[in-house]
């Protein structure tokens, strides 16, 4: 992290900022609210891991949202994987019956000064 380009409304700091309140948006509108939600911030090797996981709202498990945000957040993240040369998946999301995870993977490459 330390050589990531966070300036104060910086292209990182907006991005990740705008990542992280859909991710949280969604994990609102859907979970089980007496339930934890957990977003974590990892590193593995070059690669930044976003993930969240909750236990969804049983009354909720048979909506499904646009995915608009989602999708967006996804493309991007190829899109700047892409850029500098990393085909790794963007994104894994496993639902089980009442659980819900998805980790997404930037390429810190995309961010070093």
């Amino acid at each position: 992290w330390k050589s990531l380009n966070f300036n104060d409304g910086g292209y990182a700091a907006l991005l990740l900022t705008n990542w992280s309140t859909e991710l949280l948006t969604n994990a609102i509108k859907y979970a089980d609210k007496s339930k934890p939600i957990v977003l974590s911030f990892s590193q593995i090797n070059d690669m930044l891991i976003i993930e969240i996981q909750n236990i969804k709202e049983l009354s909720a498990i048979h909506i499904h949202g646009t995915q608009q945000g989602l999708s967006s957040i996804i493309a991007s993240i190829r899109r700047l994987n892409l850029a500098v040369g990393c085909d790794k998946n963007a994104e894994t999301i496993n639902e089980e019956a009442d659980v819900y995870r998805m980790q997404l993977f930037l390429s810190l490459n995309s961010f070093l000064n």
